[in-house]
């Protein structure tokens, strides 16, 4: 009986620092198992907030076009050089103050039209001579720098209208002739001229002509016409 009760007494001592053992290694793993849980919730939540945070419509960088992104290339590199930009194209005719641009064949061509002693002659003549002086008076100021280019103007004007053909020069002369004196006596006296021009349809755009800026212009057209004889 005694070694049952000594037995029993035995396996109790031994059997409880076990069991308490074993309790305490459960309570670990079960502590450690919530933390690890606990560490995958906030890693998710974080996770979460930051896809949320980025709008949906937002994707990778997109490529700009080769053709695009040459041009943008292209623009950065050009410099303005403010000389360049400020320079005026000699061989251009100036635009007058209604902004509509008179050049050599349209004065050419409204001389021509004069035609002495048909119908309606001389509001022609009124017409192209109101042209002319607006034309020399646009222009003169950089007559010398437009010499050439309005002597070849004029020159391939006479060579397609008639070319060296004499009937053709001599008429031409002709108008040429009553332009030039009719436009002289307009500069002398614009009150004048303004209402002889009030029936021929044209209005004159300045309130005053430089007699030389005529002078030369008309110097440069005479030597024109005599190269093409």
């Amino acid at each position: 009986m005694k070694k049952r009760i000594w037995g029993f007494l035995l396996i109790s001592f031994v059997a409880c620092p076990v069991a308490g053992c074993s309790s305490n290694t459960g309570d670990t793993n079960l502590k450690s198992a919530i933390v690890t849980e606990q560490s995958e919730q906030v890693n998710e939540s974080v996770s979460e907030v930051a896809t949320e945070a980025i709008p949906e419509n937002v994707s990778e960088t997109e490529e700009v076009p080769a053709d695009t992104q040459s041009s943008l290339e292209n623009d950065t590199q050009e410099t303005i050089n403010p000389d360049e930009e400020n320079e005026t194209n000699v061989n251009e005719t100036e635009t007058t103050e209604t902004g509509e641009e008179i050049t050599v064949f349209e004065v050419m061509d409204s001389i021509y039209s004069v035609a002495p002693g048909t119908a309606g002659s001389s509001l022609k003549l009124a017409y192209a001579s109101g042209m002319f002086i607006d034309y020399v008076q646009t222009n003169g100021e950089k007559a010398d720098e437009i010499k050439d280019f309005v002597t070849d103007e004029v020159v391939r004007w006479m060579k397609n209208n008639g070319g060296e053909d004499e009937a053709f020069q001599d008429d031409f002369m002709e108008c040429w002739n009553m332009v030039k004196d009719k436009s002289l006596s307009m500069i002398q006296n614009l009150e004048v001229a303004r209402t002889e021009l009030e029936d021929s349809g044209y209005t004159l755009e300045y309130d005053e002509y430089s007699m030389e800026y005529f002078d030369k212009v008309c110097k440069y057209i005479d030597e024109a016409i005599s190269t093409n004889e």
